[in-house]
């Protein structure tokens, strides 16, 4: 019995400093909410050339997207970076699953290589659940002008042999179409905190939606 009681001691005291994060955390957002990293570009909302996603259908950008999305880039022919980075969406996704209001876009940067035929194999590997996750390509100028002018993905990250490459940092984007967090996607301590960050924004559109009505 005394061995038992002071293991649950032990476990209590080791629990005290993730509870003071959490808390911590929790008092910093309600006093200094995420601040806008920058607003995307109105060349985005802008585009004649709408994206294709991995079903056939178009994708454009809207200044006031429904949901909170959170973005990421890849190729389906990267096979050091995106894999990692694409297993954090992926285990990120599943966390957020029961979260209606957040959804998911990664977007392919290699047109020639990533046919919608690719992108099916790459949802099919990675279970992605088409409600909640959207893969999609399009045009390369106009995948050009999203990575580095409504992402700010640096032009020297962007451009490797004439063609645009891809980025490992997630987006946080809000309702109004704000970046309100960037993450190392290859980061998992980062992927889990965008998580947190994530279900915030959630939770402070909810509480002014509801202050609306």
């Amino acid at each position: 019995m005394k061995n038992a009681g002071g293991k649950l001691i032990l476990l209590g005291l080791l629990a005290i400093p993730a509870i003071w994060v959490v808390l911590w955390k929790v008092s910093i957002f309600e006093s200094n909410p995420l601040p806008m990293v920058r607003q995307l570009s109105d060349s985005v909302y802008l585009s004649k050339s709408p994206l294709q996603t991995s079903y056939g259908d178009t994708y454009s950008f809207k200044s006031k997207p429904a949901n909170i999305t959170i973005v990421s880039f890849f190729s389906t022919s990267c096979k050091k970076e995106c894999p990692v980075v694409c297993g954090h969406v992926k285990i990120l996704s599943q966390k957020l699953v029961n979260s209606i209001d957040i959804k998911f876009l990664s977007i392919s940067l290699d047109p020639l290589a990533d046919s919608l035929t690719k992108l099916k194999q790459f949802a099919t590997a990675y279970e992605v659940d088409s409600s909640q996750w959207t893969l999609v390509t399009g045009d390369q100028d106009e995948l050009h002008n999203i990575a580095i002018n409504a992402f700010d993905v640096p032009e020297k990250m962007a451009i490797e042999d004439g063609s645009v490459a891809h980025s490992t940092t997630l987006y946080l984007l809000d309702k109004n179409g704000q970046i309100r967090g960037t993450y190392n996607g290859l980061r998992i301590e980062e992927v889990l905190e965008m998580e947190t960050d994530a279900r915030y924004l959630l939770r402070n559109s909810r509480l002014e939606e509801a202050n609306e009505n």
